[in-house]
């Protein structure tokens, strides 16, 4: 999972491959660049040297080099953590191979990267240059162990590691397995089944969901049904059911019961009331209105 770069002309490329099993499924098209950085899957080794396969598949290959180039070594604490076009910007900014390498792990770092960010940038002279140049030390080599309790760094990076837009993403320690057809075919097939899990439990879900809602509905409707009023119905004087109200083109109210009391036999005041609604505590309380508009029509 690391990698070496050219930065060559303010053009900056990866040389090597990494041996992953997400880019395999880029190289065969099965799914994109962005989609491998957030894969669940993006940790899975494919190759490693070690102790785990006693004859691991090395790529190796002899590439032409020429003054003002600069080479990027680095880990997958810079490359998962710090896009391409950042590291270019870098390597074009600082003319110092320390210090850019110094300013990209400090990028790392900053997006919240693990402590094992490592980064080296060789520089390409000419031959003169190149002779005069006294041999460096580098790597861990170069630096005495030394034990820094990494609390106080940690805290002063929660709040970019909170920002970080793949926060829910993290990036898991990368693991081994054996590479082979067999392996990656199986790989594949269960992340089909996660998928597919994944895609059944958004369904049910929103099913759930939509359920929810029908049922809210439904019980708000029946609670706007056990309402009652009085009012005028055309010429007449009727008892509803439901509220006052519409919702959308549903309206929420009904004629419950049609009486043969006429609006123009009520008084001039009894008739507005009736115009503007009496509300009514229950449908027996209704029809007790109903009897004293009676009442007052024929008085």
């Amino acid at each position: 999972d690391s990698r070496i770069y050219l930065f060559r002309d303010g053009s900056l490329d990866q040389v090597t491959a990494d041996h992953t099993f997400v880019q395999r499924l880029v190289d065969s098209g099965r799914i994109t660049q962005e989609e491998a950085a957030v894969h669940p899957r993006r940790s899975v080794l494919m190759r490693v040297l070690g102790d785990v396969d006693s004859s691991p598949e090395i790529d190796t290959a002899i590439l032409d080099t020429q003054p003002g180039d600069r080479w990027l070594l680095c880990s997958d604490g810079l490359s998962s953590y710090v896009s391409d076009d950042k590291i270019a910007a870098v390597l074009s900014t600082f003319s110092g191979a320390k210090d850019a390498a110094n300013r990209l792990v400090r990028e790392s770092l900053d997006q919240g990267a693990p402590d094992n960010v490592t980064v080296v940038v060789v520089d390409v002279g000419d031959n003169a240059d190149s002779a005069s140049n006294p041999p460096l030390t580098v790597g861990s080599a170069a630096l005495p162990l030394t034990y820094e309790a990494d609390s106080a760094r940690r805290a002063l990076r929660l709040p970019t590691l909170l920002l970080h837009p793949l926060k829910s993403t993290q990036h898991a320690d990368s693991h081994f397995e054996p590479e082979s057809e067999e392996y990656f075919d199986e790989l594949i097939l269960e992340d089909k089944r996660r998928a597919i899990r994944r895609r059944i439990t958004w369904l049910v879900g929103i099913a759930l969901i939509i359920a929810a809602i029908v049922v809210a509905l439904v019980f708000a409707y029946r609670w706007t049904q056990m309402h009652y009023y009085v009012g005028a119905n055309g010429e007449t004087v009727a008892i509803y059911q439901g509220v006052q109200q519409n919702l959308g083109p549903i309206s929420l109210h009904s004629v419950y019961q049609q009486t043969s009391i006429k609006m123009t036999d009520l008084n001039p005041y009894t008739r507005s009331t009736v115009e503007d609604t009496i509300s009514a505590d229950n449908l027996d309380d209704a029809r007790a209105i109903i009897e004293r508009l009676a009442a007052s029509a024929n008085g």
